[in-house]
């Protein structure tokens, strides 16, 4: 083969080469096409991060009892360790000021709550416009409620004040009772 025949071989897999690098890119690009860009995430309301909050704060509760060998923490900064947003997570976003705590739960053990259902163990500091207040309850849910309802609630959601050995006592009656049942 002479040079004229390896100009025209080299030649001809260039243009193969390249003819097949532009229909892998057209292909590429018409893929690239199809496939919508993912939506700008929409802000969420200050009610929605409130209730985030409330959740949070709940679920910190219970770890940190768990931490504390079942006894609940005096104060919400001791909860600040299991709060994915650390301070923050402590703040009503819609008023700026701190959720608050039910007083009650401060050294007490969550087996003393007999419906976690009812019993509200955080809350916002004041009411939303046109919804209530927020609370969480034991149970994990968050419920707003008008104020003759939380009123209520809080009433319901009081613990007695045991020492440790009131509490072994209190925990051995509760056990012998339903033994009796």
């Amino acid at each position: 083969m002479g040079k004229a025949g390896w100009v025209l071989t080299l030649a001809l897999v260039l243009s193969v080469v390249f003819v097949a690098g532009s229909t892998a890119y057209a292909a590429e690009e018409k893929k690239d096409e199809g496939t919508a860009a993912p939506a700008p995430a929409v802000p969420k309301t200050k009610a929605e991060i409130l209730k985030e909050r409330l959740e949070a704060m709940q679920k910190a509760l219970e770890a940190c009892s768990t931490k504390n060998q079942n006894d609940m923490p005096a104060d919400t900064k001791e909860l600040i360790e299991f709060l994915p947003n650390k301070e923050k997570d402590l703040i009503n976003p819609e008023t700026e000021k701190p959720i608050v705590m039910n007083p009650t739960l401060a050294g007490q053990t969550p087996r003393q709550i007999e419906k976690p259902e009812e019993f509200i163990t955080f809350w916002a500091d004041q009411p939303t416009a046109g919804t209530g207040r927020a609370v969480i309850t034991a149970s994990g849910v968050v419920k707003y409620l008008d104020e003759k309802a939380f009123k209520k609630a809080q009433d319901n959601s009081k613990l007695e004040k045991l020492a440790k050995a009131d509490r072994r006592d209190y925990f051995m009656d509760r056990r012998q009772s339903r033994r009796e049942r």
